[in-house]
């Protein structure tokens, strides 16, 4: 074999090699891209869980504050109290269905938080082939992506929180409704 059919077969392995490298950049480029969309994605469901939380609680404090009205104004007629019993029931039921949609809504950021815990694992497997630099924009990326998560987590907190003081709120209009029925 000649030198010309050495450097020949070394320029082709190389631009073969080169060819690789650019694939896996591109795959690379694609996939920060797929992750990018998905962690605006996931930032704009929570600000909108966010959002409905906030509107959940405002509805609570006119229940509250409804609620007490009504106590206050126990010492009326028989047909007074059958009717505020009506009206608290009314106001349970709706509480109860705020509840469940609650629930789903939780279920709903669980699959969420999973969802981006097996998108970390995936980002963390395509990192072993990765260069320095691309390291360093993927670590900021999942810094993003762990505040998001903390967020999410923050969110699952403060529906548990007010879901303990629905019940707790459900047992007390409970209370009153027998207290109104003796």
């Amino acid at each position: 074999m000649s030198e010309l059919d050495k450097v020949q077969e070394e320029s082709k392995s190389m631009e073969e090699v080169l060819e690789g490298i650019e694939q896996k950049r591109q795959d690379l480029e694609l996939e920060k891209q797929r992750l990018n969309e998905a962690l605006n994605e996931v930032g704009a469901n929570c600000d909108k869980r966010g959002e409905e939380i906030k509107g959940h609680l405002a509805k609570v404090g006119d229940l509250e504050s409804k609620l007490e009205t009504l106590e206050k104004e126990k010492g009326e007629s028989c047909d007074e109290l059958t009717h505020k019993l009506e009206f608290l029931q009314s106001q349970m039921e709706d509480m109860e269905n705020e509840k469940d949609e609650m629930k789903s809504q939780l279920n709903e950021l669980m699959k969420e938080k999973i969802t981006i815990e097996k998108d970390k694992e995936s980002i963390q497997q395509a990192l072993s082939n990765v260069t320095e630099k691309q390291l360093k924009e993927i670590e900021e990326e999942k810094l993003g992506m762990k505040n998001k998560i903390g967020e999410v987590e923050k969110l699952l907190e403060e529906k548990n929180i007010e879901k303990l003081k629905m019940a707790e709120e459900s047992e007390k209009l409970q209370s009153d409704k027998r207290k109104l029925i003796k």
